[in-house]
């Protein structure tokens, strides 16, 4: 019964499988070049908040504030302008 709920819950959400290692390796390649990390540090790219697609998802789910994971968001523009929002991150796992 739990399965068949959760499966109900999370069958709108894209779900991308990836080995640890391809993850770390994706990152490096991604992440590394100086001119991405000058990219996403620009402050004209994270002060631009979501794209129209991030918003029509964001107007899709009915909590506006709360705890929120982010997981492979990238350069963490989203987290930046949704924190602005008043969501905060999720907790730290110990």
């Amino acid at each position: 019964m739990f399965i068949r709920c959760l499966g109900g819950y999370a069958q709108p959400l894209a779900v991308l499988v990836i080995w640890p290692d391809d993850l770390v390796e994706l990152g490096r390649e991604s992440y590394s070049r100086a001119d991405l990390v000058k990219h996403f540090c620009d402050k004209n790219l994270v002060d631009s908040g979501l794209n129209s697609d991030e918003t029509a998802i964001l107007e899709e789910i009915p909590l506006k504030r709360g705890k929120l994971l982010l997981l492979g968001v990238g350069g963490g523009r989203e987290a930046i302008h949704l924190s602005r929002l008043d969501f905060n991150d999720f907790p730290h796992m110990t």
